[in-house]
């Protein structure tokens, strides 16, 4: 099966540029941190990447508890106001 034809169950969640942006970040900064550690933040999350021996990179996306944690209130808010 060609990998270029396969949809992506991330489509619409993470945007691949990100992904690009943060491996990128890691190549031009994770010699400048004690772990190799390096991330980069986004509206909806936030991208660590831990820079591996020759070229391979750990990578991992959280998403952010804030826009949760709002959408939730503003919703209890919508049902107190009912």
């Amino acid at each position: 099966m060609d990998r270029d034809t396969i949809s992506s169950k991330l489509k619409g969640i993470i945007d691949p540029e990100h992904l690009l942006q943060a491996i990128e970040n890691s190549l031009e900064h994770s010699d400048e941190t004690t772990h190799g550690v390096t991330g980069l933040v986004f509206k909806r999350y936030s991208i660590t990447v831990r820079k591996k021996s020759g070229f391979s990179w750990s990578v991992e996306c959280r998403f952010r508890k804030e826009e949760t944690t709002s959408a939730s209130s503003l919703q209890n808010a919508r049902d107190r106001d009912a």
